[in-house]
């Protein structure tokens, strides 16, 4: 559709009515509610719609250069949080922040199915973001919001059960992995903030781990 027409207000106000209108029709809810459950039945579909709302989520954002109040992301987060519990919103792999690592690793020239995995299992136990086998190094990108992160979320007591059961999950994983073949891993993470304010300062870090593990 033609931007001009969807920056029109009076457009949008008589699209509004349009819409309302048919919402209220019992048939038409039906008729949308079935359409929707097969789209979801559908994992190319589904795969699509969860990066979809894993990107305006993170960015916040509706349309380019604009903002959702954070009202409206606390909102989309607690519907998205539902699906979650529901286990309706399958689980997020390959995000924004996992993509710039990767591009930044390759660009470095480290290969990817060689020197590094992306979404690696360990130890058939835990699935992680990255390995680096040879030098025994597993590197996690946490988001902020699922994750948790405390230079955001400061107040503890706050945290949604999904955030808290996050936190309890990546302190099991962490325990487990720099104990494992007596404690030779090195377990990396990264906010998702620091990733996409400075990708390269990230990488530079995951790179003095690597060649500390080699001059070993």
């Amino acid at each position: 559709m033609d931007e001009k027409y969807l920056s029109d207000p009076e457009y949008r106000k008589m699209r509004s009515e349009v819409q309302k209108d048919l919402w209220s029709n019992p048939e038409h809810r039906k008729k949308m509610s079935e359409s929707q459950r097969r789209a979801w039945s559908n994992p190319a579909h589904r795969k699509h719609m969860s990066e979809a709302a894993k990107v305006s989520i993170n960015a916040g954002r509706f349309r380019k250069g604009h903002e959702f109040p954070e009202e409206t992301k606390q909102k989309i987060r607690e519907h998205t949080l539902k699906q979650y519990e529901s286990g309706s919103f399958p689980k997020q792999t390959n995000t924004k922040p996992e993509r710039l690592v990767r591009e930044e690793l390759i660009k470095r020239g480290y290969k990817e199915g060689i020197d590094f995995f992306h979404q690696y299992k360990f130890n058939n136990k835990f699935m992680c973001d990255f390995c680096f086998p040879k030098q025994k190094i597993i590197i996690e990108v946490d988001g902020d919001f699922w994750h948790a992160n405390p230079k955001i979320y400061l107040e503890k007591n706050k945290l949604h059960p999904h955030q808290i059961k996050g936190i309890n999950q990546d302190k099991a994983k962490d325990a487990y992995i720099t104990k494992f073949d007596n404690s030779s891993w090195t377990l990396l993470r990264f906010w998702e903030s620091d990733i996409e304010e400075n990708v390269s300062k990230c990488v530079d870090r995951i790179e003095e781990v690597i060649k500390k593990k080699i001059l070993r």
